[in-house]
């Protein structure tokens, strides 16, 4: 044949895979163009190998096509199963992370929140973790991140989060942005160059989640001169009828006790941060009788004082020092609760 017959194909091939190249690439841009899917078990996935090995080897050992088919089919059978057993309920999730001495929920409505990602161990592996944790939820995209207090063991991990999040809105205590502390001075620097662009939030704002789930600020107010290593922020997050109080543990107690006076029955608290919880605070907090509390990132020797305290209320409680990340699913009135044991 003629010689241009055997470079014609190459030379459409090349341009062609250069547009396919270039479309994919657009259209990966796109927003919630991603697809995510929960990755199955490994045992699942080891037995699909051995199905693929079978049929490469069935003339040596025999098998007849039929078999390894059927074989194939089952398995997707028993794969769509877990799919279909094992999807989440509709609702709101929280996910409470075993963060060690730290700090890391996710909050998953119609966005997805993260509060705190922090750490006093490796914050490379805290950021694994979150990542981990979204795919479970079959989640990427993070919309929000909340940011309690800027010190290591509640937001010492952000910044690598955000890196694999473009476009994320943080917000955090006003006095935090105007530290002059060595240690909000280096976050800043970092989160600047995370692209992590972060705005103050204090006491009466709002952030909508979706159309039954939002937060309040509770605390700090806007003008209040407080000390800034007792200045967490405090929000209420409702879902429905459900309330859920996030308290970080160290604050200016006397303030914030005749601030949040008003403030009655919950469905749950969550404890957050390293510190020792204030007594007048836990005091406080068992007043308002909540169904559950969960403490995080507390020292082992704070863990076993709230559990003399906080038990045996007619409460629950639960401690992911303790227990491993706790997993929280409210639908309509009622939440279910389950946890991860630590490995």
């Amino acid at each position: 044949g003629p010689p241009w017959l055997g470079t014609a194909p190459a030379m459409i091939a090349g341009p062609v895979a250069q547009l396919l190249a270039w479309t994919v690439r657009h259209l990966a841009a796109l927003p919630y163009s991603e697809i995510i899917v929960r990755s199955p078990p490994v045992s699942l996935i080891l037995l699909f190998f051995v199905i693929v090995l079978v049929w490469m080897f069935r003339r040596n050992i025999h098998i007849p096509r039929p078999a390894i088919a059927g074989s194939f089919a089952i398995w997707t059978v028993i794969l769509t199963g877990w799919y279909t057993a094992t999807g989440h309920a509709r609702g709101t999730q929280i996910w409470i992370l075993d963060a060690g001495s730290g700090n890391a929920v996710i909050i998953h409505a119609r966005q997805t929140v993260l509060l705190d990602a922090g750490s006093l161990g490796s914050s490379t592996r805290l950021a694994g973790n979150v990542d981990a944790a979204l795919r479970k939820l079959g989640l990427w995209h993070l919309n929000h991140a909340i940011i309690t207090q800027i010190d290591s063991a509640h937001a010492a991990a952000m910044p690598v989060i955000a890196a694999h999040h473009n476009g994320l809105a943080g917000f955090t205590d006003p006095a935090d942005l105007n530290a002059a502390s060595a240690i909000s001075s280096r976050f800043l620097s970092a989160a600047t160059s995370a692209h992590l662009m972060l705005h103050p939030l204090a006491a009466g704002q709002t952030m909508t989640l979706g159309a039954h789930e939002h937060f309040s600020i509770l605390w700090p107010e806007k003008n209040r001169h407080i000390p800034r290593k007792l200045r967490g922020l405090i929000l209420l997050f409702q879902y429905r009828h459900q309330r859920i109080l996030f308290i970080s543990r160290t604050q200016a107690v006397k303030s914030v006790l005749s601030h949040l006076k008003h403030l009655h029955a919950l469905t749950g608290a969550v404890v957050l941060g390293a510190g020792t919880v204030h007594l007048p605070l836990l005091h406080w907090l068992k007043s308002l009788h909540p169904h559950w509390v969960v403490t995080t990132g507390e020292t082992r020797a704070a863990g076993r004082r709230d559990r003399r305290i906080l038990t045996g209320d007619g409460f629950h409680l639960y401690q992911t020092q303790q227990l491993g990340a706790v997993h929280i699913i409210l639908t309509g009135d009622h939440s279910t609760i389950h946890y991860q044991p630590r490995h």
